[in-house]
């Protein structure tokens, strides 16, 4: 399929990365967070303690991920999956969101104020998906 994705029934929304071992594939809903580490990355996972270093830039990355609008910038090295961010604050002119990360650790990001009305535009589409219908 285009874009690295998988047909196999478990990873039907997968991609797969290049690393180091060979490749991986990733369920995106797995995928809580990915940084900038040189040319490379590294994707953070739900439930996962270590990150997985790929051989993807963060903008091929990006590119991948476009049909999928859960995934945000919220800084120029940090692509976040809105998903598992559970809450979001103000903080003058940028916002802090709140990202949960294996059950009760919880870490939070610097959404940038060039970034902070896409960012707060996505994660309220979202969550107003996932509001059950009265």
């Amino acid at each position: 399929m285009p874009g690295g994705e998988t047909e196999h029934p478990q990873l039907s929304s997968a991609i797969v990365f290049k690393t180091a071992l060979g490749a991986q594939a990733v369920a995106i809903g797995d995928i809580v967070y990915c940084i900038a580490a040189g040319k490379n990355a590294l994707l953070h996972r739900a439930n996962e303690e270590k990150p997985i270093p790929v051989f993807h830039s963060l903008s091929d990355i990006a590119k991948r991920l476009e049909a999928y609008p859960q995934f945000v910038f919220c800084h120029r090295s940090t692509l976040l999956n809105v998903a598992h961010c559970k809450a979001w604050r103000h903080a003058l002119k940028e916002a802090i969101a709140l990202v949960t990360l294996g059950g009760a650790r919880v870490e939070e990001f610097i959404v940038s104020r060039t970034r902070k009305k896409i960012f707060l535009q996505r994660w309220e589409e979202y969550f107003a998906q996932k509001r059950p219908q009265r």
